[in-house]
């Protein structure tokens, strides 16, 4: 049985999601965006790390797209879902520095525990 238009075999048999690639260009743009006009100066160090937090997650979402050797030991969509729970968690308390430190701990221990082992 074939798979779905959205979902491609890699060389090492792994699948991954094309989805991730078009969730990670629409976080890149959107980033690119907020660079441009929200975190245009640096008196507001809390949306520099929302914006660039966004941009991270867009791009560990796009290398989640692709079939690269990495992804075998780190499964990068978990890295995008850490970073988006710190982002929430730090930005009630007005502390996003914070918040996207302890999100970019949580995506990576994710992203480490549940990667695909060879």
């Amino acid at each position: 049985m074939a798979a779905p238009d959205s979902q491609r075999q890699g060389d090492s048999g792994t699948t991954t999601w094309k989805g991730y690639r078009i969730a990670g260009v629409l976080l890149v743009c959107a980033s690119l965006l907020g660079f441009a006009t929200v975190a245009d100066d640096l008196r507001h160090v809390g949306e520099l790390f929302a914006v660039g937090s966004m941009l991270a997650a867009g791009l560990s979402l796009m290398a989640a797209g692709y079939e690269n050797p990495l992804s075998q030991r780190f499964a990068f969509q978990w890295l995008a879902v850490g970073l988006a729970m710190g982002v929430a968690i730090g930005a009630p308390f007005d502390n996003l520095p914070a918040g996207a430190g302890l999100g970019a701990a949580i995506g990576c221990a994710l992203a480490h525990l549940r990667a695909k082992r060879p």
